[in-house]
């Protein structure tokens, strides 16, 4: 389990649901000696509290203080999280699902904190968070510069933006999923739903900066967007009057889709701006 303390008094409280007195002990542990595991235990008991953003705070807690050690995944490791990448980015596309995949490989190999990533983002999107804690803070102990360490801290400090209600508090989550989602993208600039996330989250003053980001990032990747999915990116480029960058990002997509109505509609919107 995730809850470590220094006494048995506590695993005795969490057997009996007696959360908040575990919390309160927990507490006390940490104020004594502010330890990343420590941390992630407290994020495990607010979660079982149904106490879900002090939880999330709590496990953002424990990343910032934890200190990994970096190593370098096998190559039989790297060559399955590369086979498994595009059934992540792009699930629709797949005849089996990420996690039919996912699960007989980690049943063979529980060692592979790499592919862990996945595992934990699958739990992440049941919002089983105790389950996401526990598979994440092994793998990023191990690779913390890992294209998924970032993105997944991205999507925490994204739930906890959307949660808390103090302007201050809203401002440092904000900047701390920009910071994220950029790495993530710098990484991995073929994963396309990074570039929404970033335009979506970032604020009045970083707006122009983050669309022209995303836009170059994208036509530098060559990062092809979904058909459906690209008045998005137009339309933010006209909002903050760069029309040079829509015209630009419109010239890419002229070349994924030769013939589209979509296109041309665009062209027009464009043309009148």
């Amino acid at each position: 389990g995730l809850i470590v303390g220094s006494d048995t008094q506590l695993q005795a409280m969490c057997d009996r649901g007696d959360y908040k007195d575990a919390i309160q002990e927990m507490q006390r542990q940490i104020a004594l000696t502010p330890r990343s595991d420590l941390y992630l235990s407290l994020a495990a008991l607010y979660v079982r509290d149904q106490q879900e953003e002090l939880g999330l705070a709590s496990f953002a807690k424990a990343l910032k203080t934890a200190k990994p050690v970096k190593k370098v995944p096998t190559q039989a490791e790297r060559t399955l999280f590369d086979e498994l990448l595009p059934v992540y980015l792009h699930p629709k596309d797949g005849k089996e699902s990420l996690e039919e995949r996912l699960t007989p490989i980690l049943r063979d190999h529980p060692d592979y904190l790499y592919m862990q990533f996945f595992a934990a983002t699958l739990s992440a999107n049941k919002k089983k968070f105790e389950e996401f804690f526990s598979y994440f803070y092994r793998s990023y102990l191990s690779y913390p510069d890992c294209y998924m360490a970032y993105k997944s801290q991205g999507v925490l400090a994204s739930l906890l933006l959307q949660r808390v209600r103090e302007v201050h508090e809203k401002e440092f989550w904000r900047r701390e999923a920009l910071s994220y989602f950029r790495l993530a993208c710098k990484e991995m600039p073929q994963d396309i739903g990074l570039y929404k996330m970033l335009i979506c989250t970032a604020g009045a003053q970083e707006k122009k900066e983050t669309v022209s980001f995303c836009l170059e990032a994208i036509i530098a990747a060559d990062a092809v967007v979904p058909r459906g999915e690209i008045p998005f990116y137009i339309q933010e480029a006209l909002q903050v009057q760069d029309k040079a960058l829509a015209e630009k990002l419109l010239k890419k997509a002229t070349s994924w889709y030769q013939y589209s109505r979509i296109i041309q509609d665009l062209q027009r919107q464009i043309d009148e701006h």
